[in-house]
């Protein structure tokens, strides 16, 4: 009896021992699961949303892309439509012109109806070429003041003959578009098509257009911003019509630089503006 005794006291005081080195924890079993279990879910939570927003950020650019790209090629698509009918129509009347040249009154009852239909054409002229000069061969001027930004018939003949540079390249097929805005104060298009042999001699249709029906294409309310250059990166139509009538160039534009240089047909890209802000742009 007095060993058990004995050893109770001993283990006692052994229990006793170790019970004085341990140190309550502050914290509560359930504060540290509720610790936890938070811990993994905002871990989750913030694993999610930056899933979340890689997925919204590439879907976006991808939609972004595909419109602006759309965009582009609907408005060329309208662009070029517009072109070709006045091209078509442009040579009808030069073909009436030139088949009809000794009457004077069949020219003047076709110019009344040709400018009639065709109100933003304020000169066709039909050119053949020596050596380097352009050689006016026939011509229609639209005289009705409310629709003609120049004030004479021979302020278009004197630009046709300035840039003549230009519209000679159509004497080998080419379609020419310059910006004669600034010649004029006023938005106006120059424009040079090939035509057909007349009198075996190659002759080629310049004439000068008003731009407003252009520029309607070009006017967007929204952030972007849609314009047309030539090859030497001069703006030919933007939504800023100061620009045009200035002459601006925008070729040192990285976009007009890609599409200048480039060999495919249309692009998208990203680039960095000379405002220092990052556009999203497309060309074709």
């Amino acid at each position: 009896m007095s060993q058990n005794k004995k050893n109770e006291q001993i283990n006692s005081s052994v229990d006793t021992s170790k019970n004085s080195n341990f140190i309550k924890s502050k914290f509560t079993i359930r504060f540290k699961l509720l610790l936890i279990i938070s811990t993994i879910i905002l871990f989750s939570l913030s694993t999610i949303i930056s899933i979340a927003t890689y997925v919204f950020k590439n879907n976006a650019r991808s939609t972004i892309e595909e419109n602006t790209l759309s965009m582009t090629l609907i408005l060329t698509d309208n662009l070029s439509s517009k072109f070709l009918a006045l091209s078509k129509n442009l040579k009808l009347a030069a073909e009436n012109l030139v088949e009809h040249e000794d009457s004077k009154s069949k020219n003047k009852d076709f110019k009344n109806i040709f400018f009639e239909n065709d109100s933003d054409v304020l000169f066709l002229g039909v050119y053949r070429q020596e050596g380097e000069d352009l050689v006016l061969v026939h011509k229609l001027y639209n005289n009705k003041k409310e629709t003609n930004a120049a004030s004479e018939e021979n302020d278009f003949i004197s630009t046709a003959n300035a840039l003549s540079t230009y519209f000679n390249k159509s004497f080998a097929g080419a379609t020419i578009l310059r910006n004669a805005s600034p010649i004029f104060k006023a938005p106006i298009l120059g424009m040079s098509i090939p035509f057909k042999e007349v009198d075996n001699k190659k002759t080629i249709i310049v004439t000068f257009i008003r731009l407003n029906s252009i520029l309607e294409s070009f006017q967007t309310g929204g952030i972007a911003i849609n314009f047309l250059v030539d090859e030497e990166g001069n703006l030919l139509a933007h939504s800023n019509m100061d620009y045009i009538t200035q002459g601006k160039n925008v070729a040192n534009s990285p976009i007009v630089k890609s599409m200048l240089s480039s060999n495919v047909n249309n692009k998208y890209q990203r680039f960095l503006e000379e405002d220092n802000l990052y556009y999203l742009g497309s060309f074709k």
